[in-house]
């Protein structure tokens, strides 16, 4: 066939010459269609790309958006994928400079071409917005005096192009940064049998006397369960030196509860080469919510087992979980001075800056009336300027003598907000928690929280117990001998401080200790129980109801930056958010608008190219302006047809030929 049509002289199409003419017959379609089909602006691509990916940073943090444990693959390698998520924000920064930049020239293009021109300060308005020296820039100053048609729109505009060109870096680096932390997973609210006057009354008297009973699950149930850790954990390192005479003092003990190990913490004033407060302060979790959050963790962990699915196994073997209930905690302070005056007691006044033997006379008791042993609460009165919640008066043996020694003690006691929680990488039964900042509430930035609450005497009968019956030792004695025996008077007020602070922030703590779920649920009844039943119990009139909340550490996005709200990253979003304004309401009047588009002329370069290839004017000495080029720059420039060439001209100096928009 191909032979016959060579023998016929009909001409073959080769491959070159079949190329040739499907781009011609592609060109000739183009130009016809070009009347009723308009193509798209190739630089919407680099708009659409840089919006997509502000947008998404914004719902990824506004959705609070959880990634895991680690960022994605292989543990150990997130310093890797750190590093990408940076150069990914690099270039995400000069897709919306190269967005900014676009919208600046289509603005000053449009007014030099379709308009009476623009003055020739605001053409370097595209190259210069993104240094922040443009806004007290000659040109920019020399525009602002300047007067022509779109000056309304071009400089605002300029401005908020040149604030958005300085901040979108930072702001996209910020956004796409995911934090570490504890992230929520989910919470139910659950009655006690208890009202909350019971579980946190704000007057301490006989009828919330502290229940200190013992439980099935207390292998040696005796009444120095509580006293053995603090005198054998604690106090016993009182007064000890290391490294050349240097002092200091645990600040922390693990002390048993009903079914829980609770976490006590402690500030102390006294003979340490540490961290001296001013006040002694201590604190320990509530034993009630240390037996829940612990028991509500171990139903947890067998209603996840029911509910997971092969699947979801990644979830269900997650490690890094917290379990916590946000409680009223006890934190109490101490404030101790010796008595001199046997005839008057003076207690300290529990002020900031105030000294600490400087006092007020609250209350007047005779020294010879206390009994043995001397340690007992008594009222202070109700002075404005103290904020003590209960005195107490101590006699403790003299070192250097026989006759005793006296102490007024003023005592601070709360109830602060605070959450005990437990982790899956912790041991199951011991809890932990505490108020931020308990030991120093008023200090500049200080998130603490606390309520400040009354103690009757009468309460501080059960703080004191005989723990030894054979040498008749009460728990003040027990660990006022532990550690080192204060020889000074100064030594035995701080050692007072400390045991008060414990015994009766301790005494707190098992404040309706004797709390259950609903109406008293059983733990047998209770571990068949499913989940979503525990909130829907019967309770008793005016119960407490507690959080029992889940959250998980790992790496999302999200404003919240531990407890509270990240303002930096809310700026940055704000901040992308303002770009995605400017470039959407752009991308709206591109679509909605008749405007012409111009593909050439998009940057300084090409606009001076132009200048030097318009014709020359003729310009006097008069036109060229003051020597510093103000009047020039004020000049009004625009773009023209002159015999089918484009040019660029000067407002007044067109010279001769047929001028076209």
């Amino acid at each position: 066939m191909v032979r016959e049509i060579r023998q016929m002289g009909i001409p073959m199409l080769t491959s070159p010459n079949l190329y040739f003419l499907s781009t011609k017959l592609w060109r000739n379609f183009l130009s016809k269609a070009s009347g009723f089909i308009r193509l798209p602006d190739p630089s919407v691509i680099l708009h659409l790309s840089a919006l997509i990916a502000s947008s998404i940073l914004i719902g990824l943090n506004i959705a609070q958006y959880f990634i895991g444990k680690e960022l994605q693959g292989n543990i150990n390698q997130d310093g890797t994928k750190m590093l990408a998520l940076q150069i990914t924000a690099k270039v995400h920064e000069l897709l919306m400079l190269a967005s900014l930049s676009k919208i600046l020239w289509s603005f000053v293009l449009d007014h030099l071409i379709t308009s009476s021109g623009l003055p020739l300060c605001t053409l370097s308005a595209g190259d210069r917005f993104g240094d922040i020296s443009y806004l007290w820039s000659r040109e920019f100053r020399t525009a602002l005096r300047a007067s022509f048609r779109g000056k309304n729109i071009i400089l605002p505009l300029a401005v908020v192009c040149t604030i958005l060109g300085i901040i979108v870096g930072p702001a996209s680096a910020t956004a796409m940064a995911p934090n570490l932390q504890d992230w929520p997973a989910g919470q139910i609210t659950i009655p006690l049998n208890l009202s909350r006057d019971r579980v946190s009354p704000m007057i301490l008297d006989q009828d919330s006397m502290p229940d200190m009973k013992c439980t099935e699950l207390w292998q040696d149930c005796n009444p120095s369960r509580t006293w053995s850790p603090l005198t054998t954990n604690f106090f016993s390192f009182w007064g000890q030196t290391g490294f050349d005479r240097l002092q200091g003092m645990p600040e922390l003990v693990n002390l048993p509860g009903s079914q829980a190990v609770r976490t006590l913490r402690a500030r102390f004033r006294g003979p340490f080469s540490l961290y001296q407060p001013q006040y002694t302060s201590a604190t320990v979790q509530p034993v009630w919510a240390a037996n829940k959050v612990n028991g509500l963790r171990l139903l947890w962990f067998r209603n996840n087992d029911t509910k997971c699915h092969r699947r979801y196994g990644g979830y269900c073997n997650y490690k890094d979980i917290t379990w916590a209930i946000p409680i009223l905690q006890p934190v109490v302070r101490t404030l101790c001075a010796r008595a001199h005056n046997i005839s008057e007691l003076l207690f300290p006044i529990m002020v900031e800056d105030v000294n600490v033997q400087a006092g007020s006379s609250l209350n007047t008791r005779p020294l010879g009336q206390l009994t043995t042993p001397p340690f007992q609460l008594t009222a202070v009165g109700n002075n404005s300027s103290s904020q003590t919640s209960v005195g107490a008066l101590v006699q403790v043996s003299n070192p250097n003598g026989t006759d005793p020694l006296f102490y007024t003690c003023s005592i601070h006691a709360d109830w602060a907000t605070s959450s005990v929680s437990t982790t899956f990488l912790g041991s199951p039964f011991v809890v932990d928690g505490y108020p931020p900042d308990f030991f120093e509430p008023n200090s500049e930035g200080s998130t603490y929280s606390g309520t400040r609450i009354q103690i009757n005497p009468s309460w501080g009968a059960a703080l004191n117990p005989v723990v030894d019956s054979i040498s008749n030792k009460t728990a003040f004695d027990v660990l006022y001998s532990a550690g080192y025996m204060p020889i000074t008077s100064a030594d035995a007020q701080s050692k007072i401080e400390a045991i008060l602070a414990v015994l009766i922030a301790e005494g707190m703590s098992w404040i309706g200790s004797e709390a259950d779920v609903g109406t008293g649920i059983s733990e047998n009844n209770l571990a068949s129980m499913t989940w979503d039943k525990l909130p829907q119990l019967e309770s008793v009139p005016d119960a407490h109801r507690f959080t029992f909340a889940t959250s998980v550490l790992g790496y999302g996005y999200g404003l919240r930056s531990g407890e509270t709200y990240s303002v930096g990253r809310l700026l940055s979003l704000l901040t992308l958010a303002l770009y995605c304004t400017v470039v959407t309401a752009y991308l709206i009047m591109q679509v909605a608008g008749s405007r012409p588009r111009t593909p050439v002329w998009d940057n300084m370069l090409q606009m001076v190219s132009l200048a030097l290839q318009s014709p020359l004017a003729t310009t006097s000495p008069s036109s060229i302006g003051d020597s510093k080029g103000r009047a020039l720059l004020r000049r009004k420039v625009r773009i023209i047809l002159r015999n089918g060439h484009a040019g660029m001209v000067v407002e007044g100096h067109q010279g001769q030929g047929c001028t076209t928009k």
